[in-house]
């Protein structure tokens, strides 16, 4: 029966390296995809603040749910670089394979967190818009103090229910860049394992 043998081009000294390399990334995953979450919510908060700074007209309600939901998953992918694919490539140059899978899984999922985030904003938006009494009595007059007030208050109700997302939202980022880095690091643990024996 033929022997296992060494490949050449991973010595067995790299890759217990290696392994303790990805033994710190599982120990610091939890702490990353909370620094991940964080900073993507921080982000999301300044523009709610931005958006609902003059008050808030309810006729900009789709752009402002797609503006929100994109913004949001961009902030994501600043966020994994910043401080995930940062973490892996000061850990150690033999982690620059599982940043480049981060960066291309980062991609893919924060698409999906904006389809998710689009949706929970808009139900946000629609909860933030007047019942039918208020709609009743809203004045047609944009020079009318009443004009202004309904406006205000409209910003009052929207950014509150926006930013009662933060649980939902941090959440669903927590749970998608953790779920990231242990298929990253599963699949770096697999590819050294069969580059070792062949």
């Amino acid at each position: 029966m033929p022997q296992a043998t060494i490949a050449p081009s991973i010595p067995t000294t790299n890759l217990v390296q290696l392994q303790q390399h990805l033994h710190t990334l599982r120990e610091e995953a939890d702490t990353l995809a909370d620094l991940v979450a964080e900073a993507a919510w921080d982000s999301f908060e300044s523009d709610v603040e931005q958006a609902t700074e003059d008050g808030y007209m309810f006729d900009l309600a789709a752009s402002t749910q797609m503006m929100l939901a994109s913004s949001l998953a961009h902030a994501y992918e600043q966020a994994l670089q910043r401080h995930v694919q940062t973490f892996l490539t000061k850990l150690s140059p033999q982690l620059a394979k599982a940043a480049e899978r981060v960066d291309l899984a980062g991609l893919r999922q924060s698409l999906e967190l904006r389809s998710q985030a689009n949706e929970m904003i808009g139900q946000a938006i629609d909860r933030a818009k007047p019942g039918l009494i208020g709609m009743l009595f809203l004045s047609n007059d944009p020079c009318s103090p009443a004009w202004e007030k309904e406006h205000q208050d409209n910003a009052v109700r929207l950014r509150r229910q926006l930013l009662a997302l933060q649980k939902p939202i941090t959440a669903m980022i927590y749970e998608a860049t953790l779920g990231l880095l242990h298929r990253a690091r599963k699949e770096e643990l697999e590819e050294s394992r069969t580059d070792l024996v062949k």
